[in-house]
């Protein structure tokens, strides 16, 4: 089982962010956008 690195709970199902590598659950990001919730509040990052 992989590791959400924003909050550390262990899930089946972690994303890794396409802006900034870490790991993270779905409750830390928005998997279908790839996004980490640090990267998601980046107003400069653009798609």
């Amino acid at each position: 089982m992989s590791m959400c690195l924003t909050c550390g709970v262990e899930d089946e199902h972690v994303t890794r962010c396409k802006r900034c590598g870490e790991t993270f659950c779905a409750e830390c990001g928005e998997p279908d956008k790839k996004l980490c919730i640090y990267c998601l509040d980046d107003d400069g990052f653009d798609d």
